[in-house]
C-alpha cells in the first residue's frame, strides 16, 4: 500500500471518529441509553421529555415518548428568548431531549443550556433507536396538547 492510500484511509478513520464524537462535545451533557431512560422515568428521575423533532415526526408513524413536549429544534433556535420564558417552570427539572439523532439533540441541549437549563440528558440514538429497541411510543397528539402557532 502506498503512502497516499494509507493517508486517505487514516483521514477517513479520523473523520468517522470525529463525526461520532462531535455531538458529545457540542452538547456537554450525558447521552443515556433507552433502557436506562425507561428505568429513570419509572423512578421519576426524568421529569420532562422534550422532543425536538419536527411536529410531523412527533405525531407521525414513529410516535413519541409518552408525555413528551414537542418543541421542534427550528422553532427553539429561532425564538430562543420566548422558549426560555415558556419553559421557565422546567429549568430546575431533570430534562431528557429526544430527537431524530444525536447531532440535533446535541444542538438542542446547547440551546437549553444557553437559557438556563442545567440538568439535561440526551436519548442516545434518538427516537429511531428507542423504537427499534421496542420501547413504548404514543402516536398523534396527547389529549392535553396545547397547539401554539406564535
Amino acid at each position: 500500500m502506498d503512502f497516499e492510500s494509507v493517508f486517505i484511509i487514516a483521514v477517513m478513520i479520523v473523520g468517522f471518529v470525529a463525526w461520532k464524537l462531535v455531538p458529545k462535545f457540542i452538547a456537554g451533557v450525558p447521552f443515556v441509553e433507552p433502557a436506562e431512560v425507561m428505568k429513570a422515568m419509572g423512578e421519576k428521575r426524568i421529569e420532562v421529555v422534550i422532543d425536538v423533532r419536527a411536529h410531523g415526526d412527533y405525531i407521525g408513524d414513529s410516535g413519541h415518548i409518552a408525555g413528551a413536549i414537542n418543541l421542534p429544534y427550528g422553532y427553539m433556535n429561532e425564538r430562543l428568548n420566548k422558549v426560555g420564558q415558556d419553559l421557565a417552570p422546567y429549568k430546575q427539572e431533570s430534562v431528557l431531549i429526544a430527537a431524530g439523532g444525536d447531532t440535533m439533540a446535541a444542538h438542542s441541549a446547547r440551546l437549553l443550556r444557553k437559557i438556563g437549563f442545567s440538568n439535561i440528558a440526551i436519548l442516545k440514538g434518538g427516537m429511531k433507536r428507542w423504537s427499534n429497541m421496542g420501547m413504548p411510543v404514543e402516536h398523534g397528539l396527547p389529549e392535553d396538547a396545547e397547539i401554539r402557532m406564535d
